[in-house]
């Protein structure tokens, strides 16, 4: 990757004293590897990781045949 494409495509300034800098084409179809190359790349750094360890599996709460304190203290007090 060119640091002269780097910079234009960061809005840089070239620098004024580089000869070099002097004979770059701005060309959008030039710079759009390099832009496909960088967008390429934040694509697969803001993908999510995948999960370290499998995630157990979803056991259903199934509510218990239990009676409350309460109720169980005035059935015992009842007989």
């Amino acid at each position: 990757m060119s640091p002269y494409a780097l910079k234009l495509l960061t809005n840089h300034a070239l620098p004024r004293g580089d000869v070099t800098a002097g004979y770059m084409s701005v060309d959008t179809e030039r710079l759009r590897p390099v832009m496909e190359t960088i967008a390429g790349r934040l694509t697969a750094l803001c993908q999510p990781a995948p999960p370290a360890v499998p995630a157990a599996p979803v056991v259903p709460i199934v509510e218990p045949n239990i009676i409350p304190f309460a109720r169980a203290k005035k059935r015992a007090a009842a007989r």
